[in-house]
């Protein structure tokens, strides 16, 4: 009798372990498919003021910060803060792939050509958009060779910053991140660089054409 009673409590034992562990599957299935409303990408809005000091060159729009720094004639740092001048990450020499801060004067000429700021260096042009602010960059006979999409361009979604650009596949540059949390992904034409860090400045990244 006392044998029989054991093992139906022990038969009962494992029937109640084997629901508890189905209702936790079912929770987690349920978690991992459930579609949380998504932050919509929201640009950074239009150029409102800009200034320019040797290399570096600040474009605010609104709240939104943009550097843009001349590091070669061929090689464009651009950085996004959504905090103004307080809200760029320090140096960080375990976060940052290129180590090197301080670039050689670079001889550039800029030009406010109306709808956008012309920047033109030995290798390069990068024409700045102010209405909305978008970063085109362009060979010196006026091909392009990446550009902020008209649609999108740079943005925040939610605790992220990141940028959408668009490359003519027959001049084609390279687009990286100088920080080793960058994150790019290629749809098609579209070159996509989203970042999400702990720190609210998110570097976006530099283009420099092909050779």
């Amino acid at each position: 009798m006392k044998l029989r009673t054991k093992r139906t409590w022990l038969r009962a034992a494992v029937q109640a372990g084997i629901l508890f562990l189905c209702l936790i599957a079912l929770v987690v299935r349920l978690v991992c498919t459930t579609q949380f409303p998504k932050v919509a990408e929201a640009s950074i809005g239009d150029m409102t003021s800009n200034t320019e000091n040797g290399n570096l060159m600040t474009f605010n729009c609104g709240n939104n910060q943009v550097l843009v720094e001349l590091c070669t004639p061929r090689t464009v740092r651009v950085q996004l803060s959504t905090d103004g001048a307080d809200g760029y990450r320090p140096y960080d020499p375990e976060y940052y792939m290129v180590q090197k801060t301080a670039w050689t004067p670079v001889s550039h000429t800029t030009t406010d050509a109306g709808d956008y700021i012309s920047v033109k260096t030995s290798a390069l042009e990068l024409r700045i958009q102010k209405e909305p602010f978008r970063i085109g960059m362009y060979d010196l006979q006026g091909n392009l060779i990446s550009k902020d999409t008209d649609e999108v361009g740079m943005y925040t979604e939610g605790d992220q910053v990141g940028g959408r650009k668009t490359e003519n596949t027959q001049n084609a540059g390279g687009i990286f991140g100088f920080g080793s949390g960058d994150h790019g992904r290629r749809e098609t034409s579209t070159v996509m660089i989203r970042i999400s860090t702990n720190f609210p400045c998110r570097t976006a990244g530099s283009s420099r054409p092909s050779s």
